[in-house]
């Protein structure tokens, strides 16, 4: 059964996302450099399974993830944090979502990946953070005008890539 693979759970926005993926239901895999603080966290939020990952250690990144899991990488600033994560995903054939606004790390990601044929989705979803914070105007945004709700453009973009494996 696929699993939702929170990686930097320990951290801000790491945790809005653990918070919120428990909120709707999930039981999502905590996944930290640090021991002690991501099995604290998994237990306050339920009793979710922890694992224990650090971009300065590739394999243990690798490591958390399989074909069909979800990796969501929360772990920067990507520039210098990003590659194994990403790398693990497209490797394990697993699909990929980060909350960066980098641009240099969107380029990278873009030009690393787009001789791949297309089977599998990396999602950088920009300014995760930021989205959290200003609800009040997507919403102004979305019924702006007339009162009648419109669809928002995403605040997304995304490549395919497939995996290796």
């Amino acid at each position: 059964m696929a699993r939702i693979v929170v990686f930097g759970a320990t951290g801000y926005t790491g945790g809005l996302v653990a918070e919120a993926l428990v909120g709707r239901g999930e039981r999502p895999v905590l996944a930290a450099r640090g021991a002690d603080r991501v099995r604290a966290l998994a237990a306050e939020l339920g009793g979710l399974e922890s694992a224990v990952a650090d971009v300065g250690s590739p394999e243990t990144v690798r490591a958390l993830v399989e074909r069909g899991d979800v990796l969501v990488a929360t772990v920067g600033p990507f520039v210098r944090y990003g590659r194994p994560a990403v790398e693990a995903a497209v490797d394990a054939g697993a699909l990929y979502i980060d909350s960066t606004g980098e641009p240099a790390f969107i380029r990278e990601v873009f030009e690393r990946y787009e001789e791949i044929p297309f089977r599998q989705r990396l999602y950088t979803v920009e300014e995760l953070a930021e989205i959290y914070d200003s609800v009040g105007m997507r919403l102004a945004n979305t019924f702006s005008g007339s009162g009648k709700p419109r669809t928002p453009k995403p605040n997304q973009f995304e490549i395919f890539v497939e995996g290796r494996k």
